[in-house]
């Protein structure tokens, strides 16, 4: 748990230092390799599923998907031991 944290904030550091342009250039490499056919085979082939998308796309479907996984831990009154 303390390493996945660690390993959190050096992206968060990285991200914060990275310009804008190279976020975009890097979002829109990965979108098309998301499309190409061998790409796709690939990824099918391990259980993964492609779906391209923008980066507020992405971080729209993660804010989606805390807010319902965080309303089944709610209410299954889920506690870590």
């Amino acid at each position: 748990m303390v390493r996945a944290r660690q390993k959190a904030r050096r992206v968060k550091r990285i991200a914060r230092r990275t310009s804008l342009s190279r976020h975009a250039a890097l979002s829109d490499a990965l979108a098309a390799a998301a499309k190409d056919p061998d790409v796709i085979q690939q990824m099918q082939a391990i259980g993964l599923e492609p779906v391209g998308g923008t980066a507020e796309q992405f971080a729209e479907d993660i804010r989606a998907d805390l807010a319902k996984w965080q309303a089944v831990v709610k209410q299954a009154n889920v506690k870590i031991d």
